[in-house]
């Protein structure tokens, strides 16, 4: 400012003149530099976009490939819940038409310590008169002939009387409880 000050008018536009050259020159330089920054810059930030839109596809991929796996395995699943149930059904079926006259439900607050059903244990009697034809067996006077072959399995035997016909196997006398295994 002081050079100012004291400087006629001619050299004080010789002073800015100078700095004013000097200026444009050197912002010129920052003028270029700043727009090559700029483009550096927004080239960045496109492989940035293209590089995130790359792993968005890949995320969404993934996902798609995921969920078609999860919905493949739930038809799985519920194919063999159907499968389950058809099997079940078949089983209530064949139950039925081995056993047609139990149609009576166990009731479920007695617990695991329910006996089971005399008609049910009385099919099962007659099923050991045909591996030994010897044994007479009867509940109640009811015939074993009228009743259907039953399936082979552990049950108990309770309150049943046998009677032994002449036979030279021996003689099976009553009992309150017996376990049978029956093979077929």
């Amino acid at each position: 400012m002081e050079r100012v000050e004291g400087a006629s008018d001619t050299e004080v536009v010789g002073l800015f003149a100078s700095q004013i050259a000097a200026a444009v020159v050197w912002g010129g330089e920052v003028v270029k530099r700043l727009t090559r920054a700029q483009r550096e810059a927004n080239d960045h930030r496109q492989l940035f976009l293209e590089a995130m839109e790359l792993k968005l596809v890949a995320e969404r991929t993934a996902r798609a490939t995921e969920e078609e796996a999860m919905r493949a395995e739930l038809e799985v699943a519920l194919e063999g819940r159907t499968v389950a149930e058809d099997e079940l059904e078949e089983v209530r079926i064949h139950g039925r038409y081995d056993f047609p006259y139990l149609t009576d439900e166990i009731p479920e607050d007695r617990g695991k310590y329910l006996t089971r059903d005399t008609r049910r244990i009385f099919a099962e009697i007659c099923y050991l008169r045909r591996l030994s034809p010897s044994i007479k067996t009867s509940i109640g006077g009811i015939s074993p002939d009228t009743l259907p072959t039953p399936s082979d399995q552990l049950f108990v035997v309770a309150d049943i009387k046998e009677e032994a016909q002449s036979s030279p196997l021996p003689t099976y006398p009553s009992s309150s409880t017996w376990w049978c295994l029956l093979v077929g």
